[in-house]
């Protein structure tokens, strides 16, 4: 009897330890739900504060679908203080709907400071879109500013703060600005973004200061990915900086790796930009020309359980906007290297049908905290899920964190 006693409880203890690895994806939250035409849900952005609320922001297009300039567009917030599974009510983040400069804020894209827990929002704002922003008529930056976890903000034109150079439209890309976790300088570790311009396809601005003043990394002139669009950026163990973009034409992702010679100083070099799923081919980053999101996780290989991490990059995965994915793969040894990142993705599929712009951050406990967009009534619903690295991976990978005083990613909830 002693004898069946201790099997039955070895056979528990391994069954309550792989538990975690098989852990699903939760039940998807529609947070934002399409209503009607003069009600209109897009663009999604999330956060995680620094007492671990998760904040979503979606753009509130108050007389239609358009983009800035067709629309008055408001900034709208939901907070959950338990991991996504209850959320609070919709409310105003930044207000839409005046003149000028405030008839609209849009497309956020939002960092949070680590140390001191303001929370920043670059926005697309005013009255002139995309088609028709040119140097003397340019789309105008909002930049917002929240010291009480995004309770109120300042809100104010940064436009001429940001344009340089030759450039006549830009926006910064919805979604995550990154700050880094090795590279700080005064008040602040620096801040990463990426921005959509013209001429010369997508570009990485930086800030030492928390948006105050932005910088061109490479110099304005440099034009890392000429094919790009709307953009995202990713830290590296070396500090280093990651460049995933969409593309103006054609499928899939172009990437492109900022080597530093000096960090500090922001000196270094692009290399020449490599494309992933430009073809349907296994493997691949074959994708919709649409805004994903990019995220190094630090895992646990569970084959040989030794220490690496996932990056992993979210995409509508098909030539259409639809079935929102998540692609995965290992961190390379040649990660500096952009070919490292053409080939030998996984895929995890989140949406069975029309879906668009994603986002996502790690939440308290490790998981991944994804919001996307999906069709709905005419629209799109902004959605909520929660998914673990083991489940996207398959069970090949789960989330580890890191060792004190290690390199910690971006997103990182804390380190051990």
């Amino acid at each position: 009897m002693n004898r069946i006693n201790n099997q039955f409880f070895i056979v528990i203890m391994i069954v309550t330890t792989l538990l975690p690895l098989w852990s699903p994806a939760q039940t998807p939250i529609t947070l934002f739900p399409a209503q009607s035409a003069s009600d209109y849900h897009r663009i999604p952005s999330l956060v995680r504060l620094k007492n671990g609320t998760l904040v979503a922001y979606s753009d509130l297009r108050i007389h239609g679908s358009g983009d800035t300039g067709a629309n008055a567009i408001a900034v709208v917030a939901r907070t959950s203080t338990d991991d996504g599974a209850t959320w609070a009510d919709e409310a105003i983040a930044i207000e839409g709907g005046g003149v000028n400069f405030d008839y609209a804020h849009g497309d956020a894209a939002t960092v949070v400071d680590r140390e001191s827990g303001k929370v920043l929002m670059m926005t697309a704002s005013g009255t002139t879109g995309w088609g028709s922003s040119y140097k003397s008529n340019k789309l105008q930056v909002g930049r917002s500013l929240s010291t009480d976890d995004g309770e109120s903000w300042e809100t104010e034109d940064w436009t001429e703060k940001v344009y340089q150079g030759d450039i006549e439209k830009l926006f910064f890309s919805s979604g995550r600005i990154i700050q880094s976790t090795v590279c700080k300088a005064g008040d602040y570790y620096r801040i990463y973004a990426g921005v959509d311009t013209r001429p010369g396809g997508s570009r990485v601005v930086y800030s030492d200061d928390l948006g105050v003043t932005w910088n061109y990394l490479g110099g304005v002139a440099a034009t890392p990915v000429p094919n790009g669009d709307e953009c995202k950026v990713e830290e590296l163990p070396s500090g280093d900086i990651l460049f995933s973009c969409r593309r103006v034409s054609g499928t899939g992702r172009d990437f492109n790796v900022f080597t530093f010679t000096d960090r500090d100083k922001a000196e270094g070099a692009w290399a020449e930009v490599a494309t992933s799923g430009s073809t349907h081919i296994p493997g691949q980053t074959y994708a919709a020309t649409c805004n994903g999101e990019v995220l190094l996780v630090p895992a646990l290989r569970l084959s040989d359980h030794q220490p690496t991490y996932v990056l992993l990059q979210s995409a509508a995965a098909s030539a259409n906007r639809e079935l929102v994915s998540i692609y995965y793969k290992e961190l390379p040894e040649s990660y500096t290297s952009p070919n490292s990142y053409v080939d030998g993705w996984g895929k995890y599929q989140i949406s069975t049908t029309t879906s668009c712009y994603s986002t996502m951050v790690l939440d308290r406990k490790g998981n991944i905290a994804f919001l996307y967009e999906e069709n709905a009534n005419g629209g799109y619903d902004i959605v909520f899920n929660t998914v673990s690295l083991s489940t996207i991976t398959g069970n090949a990978y789960a989330y580890r964190a890191s060792d004190k005083g290690k390199y910690h990613t971006t997103s990182e909830p804390s380190a051990k």
